[in-house]
């Protein structure tokens, strides 16, 4: 069960995995569990400006801009998980630019 464990841990939030750990049966009905939370979200402010402004690259280039885009998304995600994991936080979804937390 272990293995199945660390190959969702990339796809589902934690939230999910504890409940999988707790009681491994399907769900088969809609669940709820009640519990202290915040929510956030998150998204980087002028990400739209930035892509367009990457995307002028002259076409000798052409890539470039996407991978800068791709390079600026990923260390903000990074450094955004890590802070978030330090505080027990866990990721619920990514939106484009944005991610959503508990």
């Amino acid at each position: 069960m272990s293995t199945i464990l660390e190959t969702l841990s990339s796809y589902v939030p934690n939230l999910i995995l504890r409940r999988i750990v707790k009681n491994p049966e399907p769900i088969i009905a809609p669940t709820y569990e009640s519990f202290p939370a915040a929510v956030l979200y998150a998204d980087i402010k002028g990400f739209t400006a930035l892509t367009e402004r990457l995307d002028g690259i002259p076409h000798a280039e052409q890539g470039a801009g996407a991978e800068a885009v791709t390079h600026a998304i990923n260390a903000y995600f990074e450094r955004f998980i890590d802070v978030l994991h330090a505080h027990a936080g866990d990721i619920v979804k990514f939106t484009g630019d944005g991610v959503l937390a508990v």
